[in-house]
Formats: structure tokens, sequence, C-alpha cells
């Protein structure tokens, strides 16, 4: 599925089980980048509703904690909807860094990369 204009940050493949979002744009999700990345993702939730939705870092070098909010936003959106939300490709320090703050018990956090 092409780039839409609307989502310049995301690249969205269907798979058997979910959707897989691949982050594209952007290094880093900072206070910078995060607000237009937040924005793209929760209107992709809320269009597709209740779906298991993988966002795949594997292009993330860096993020801040606004990042990990913002992930932390979309999920608790996806499951209202009825759907859940896992991450993959997660760099080893990015891993830490969820590990750290124990969101690795709250997300699905995982450093392989999506299928697809």
């Amino acid at each position: 599925m092409p780039t839409p204009p609307n989502r310049p940050n995301l690249k969205v493949e269907q798979t058997e089980t979910g959707m897989v979002v691949r982050l594209v744009g952007c290094g880093s999700l900072n206070e910078q980048t995060t607000p237009d990345v937040e924005q793209q993702l929760i209107g992709l939730a809320a269009e597709l509703g209740g779906v298991h939705l993988v966002v795949d870092l594997a292009a993330i070098h860096y993020m801040s904690s606004i990042g990990l909010g913002m992930l932390i936003g979309l999920r608790q959106k996806l499951r209202t909807a009825g759907g859940q939300l896992s991450t993959r490709g997660v760099r080893e320090e990015i891993y830490d860094m969820f590990d750290a703050t124990r969101l690795t018990r709250l997300l699905d956090v995982h450093r392989d990369r999506a299928p697809g």
C-alpha cells in the first residue's frame, strides 16, 4: 500500500494477522517529530478500528519520553476499539529504555522485524 500524502511517515501493509506500519522519513521520535507521527497513527487507528496494529520501529534510532507516551496512548485507543498494539524491530538501546521503564510489561515489544 503506497504512503498516502496525509500520512508521509507511515508505510502500511496488510498481513494475515493485522496491519504492519513501518515508520519512514524520521529517525527519531522526539518532541519535534512525535506530534506528526502520532497524528498519523491515531488517524490510521481510528480508520481501521479494532485491528492488530504492528508498529515497526526499525528505522527509529532515538526515542524520547514523548515517543513512549505516544505508544501508550495509541495502545489505549486501539484497546478501546477492540484492537491491540505490538512493536517490532526495536533497537537494543530503545528496548533497554522500554525495559528500564517497565513498559515491556504494558506494551508488546519485540526486537525482531515485523513480517512482510
